[in-house]
């Protein structure tokens, strides 16, 4: 079985450490012994490991590639997104004519996903651009001083002047919060949004977007989503991103997470608004807690991106210390990382002393990991009492941490008081479950 596994992941490329991390409690030298004895039996040779490895490697250039094509990239851009591909001109070009023969993507699309992708940069400068007088002609023009004066005084001309007044002015009128559906709409088909979309995003309940941002703010938004090629689809399903992601950091995580750990889109799409109010450091701070420090695999962490979204690197670091400590399994945490994501260290921590003077078996613990986030320390020792005064047994109460969990200790107790006044024995009727 573990060879048929071996020589599967082998010959689609992996090398030892890349099985090994898909392989819960394995190592790397075992897999150098297992390889040995594939090669033994004639199954795999050293010219078979090498091909799969470079046809992989291929493979990989050529997603990259698609990928930087279908979001407007030059050969300099896609060189630089990934430059572990040492990416040549003429490697550039033979994938590009190799994608097109493949039907992945036409002549046509390259151009016009470059048009639009120089179309929204263009839009940015100009709408960020700032002359080098512009300080000025804001402070004089406070002080009611005419264009003419204005321009004597700079050494201008008068109609440089009365340009950038306008073009100030505007600036200011379109940061202003509180915009009109007129100015959303126009917002949108400056995007491209198809049109049959642009009326389904009006008639919705649009109220607190247009009440609480702006035309710069949105125009801003739009252009960073659309630049990373995140869908028409899911920016309507999300249209609170307009107003609740931060201005400042959403350009720089959806780098982080589409450019430098090339996290699945689809998966950050279905996760948009939480990302997108994270901060840059943060998510790069946990990602190196999850996939450098603890060796969490990459696909895991796109199966449960709150963790990025909701946690904290510090109270995560400290939630893994803890686990650590208690032997808890890699895949058991893999498992559950909504748990990292939700928990709080120093609770976990006193959970943790509250099952461990029960002496619960990590076996247990493994299999509910959610008694970490919903339970409390202080209400858990409670009710381990009141059950263990009642005749409970330690396994029945093994087997069922998540009613623990999730229990009041005065709700139990009552329960407990109600058997007595029955007669009934509690520790009989409850050992089939809690």
């Amino acid at each position: 079985m573990i060879e048929d596994v071996t020589y599967d992941l082998l010959m689609e490329g992996y090398n030892y450490k890349e099985i090994s991390d898909r392989i819960p409690y394995t190592q790397e030298f075992y897999f150098a012994r297992v390889t040995k004895k594939l090669k033994d039996k004639g199954r795999i040779t050293d010219k078979d490991i090498e091909e799969a490895k470079f046809n992989r490697f291929q493979k990989r250039r050529m997603e990259i590639v698609l990928q930087c094509l279908q979001r407007g990239f030059n050969y300099q851009e896609t060189a630089d997104f990934d430059k572990s591909l040492k990416l040549t001109k003429q490697q550039y070009r033979d994938c590009q004519d190799k994608l097109i023969g493949a039907g992945k993507i036409t002549p046509e699309q390259i151009k016009a996903e470059k048009k639009l992708t120089d179309e929204l940069r263009a839009a940015e400068r100009a709408e960020e651009y700032e002359g080098p007088h512009d300080k000025e002609i804001i402070r004089l023009t406070k002080e009611n001083l005419s264009s003419l004066k204005i321009a004597s005084e700079l050494g201008v001309g008068r109609s440089y002047v009365t340009a950038r007044q306008r073009a100030i002015r505007k600036k200011q009128q379109n940061q202003k919060r509180g915009i009109t559906k007129e100015q959303l709409e126009n917002c949108l088909r400056q995007v491209h949004f198809p049109e049959e979309q642009i009326q389904r995003i009006l008639d919705k309940d649009i109220q607190r977007i247009v009440q609480e941002s702006s035309i710069y703010r949105i125009n801003k938004i739009l252009r960073i989503l659309i630049l990373y090629r995140i869908s028409y689809n899911a920016i309507e399903k999300c249209l609170t991103v307009l107003v609740d992601s931060s201005l400042e950091n959403i350009g720089n995580i959806l780098r982080v997470l589409l450019d430098e750990y090339k996290i699945n889109k689809q998966t950050v799409e279905n996760c948009l608004i939480a990302l997108t109010r994270g901060k840059e450091d943060e998510i790069r701070e946990i990602f190196k807690i999850l996939m450098e420090e603890h060796l969490i695999a990459k696909e895991k962490i796109e199966g449960c991106l709150t963790v990025l979204s909701r946690g904290k690197a510090d109270n995560i670091r400290g939630i893994f210390e803890v686990l650590d400590a208690h032997i808890i399994s890699k895949r058991a945490i893999e498992g559950a990382l909504s748990v990292i994501a939700r928990g709080k260290a120093d609770n976990v921590r006193k959970i943790f002393e509250a099952l461990d003077e029960l002496k619960i078996k990590t076996s247990k613990i493994e299999k509910c990991l959610s008694i970490l986030v919903v339970g409390d320390a202080k209400e858990i020792k409670e009710i381990f009492k009141i059950l263990l005064d009642n005749g409970i047994d330690r396994e029945t109460i093994s087997n069922n941490l998540y009613t623990i969990a999730t229990g009041k200790s005065g709700k139990i107790d009552s329960i407990f008081e109600k058997f007595k006044s029955a007669k009934l024995d509690a520790s009989i009727v409850l050992r089939r479950g809690l």
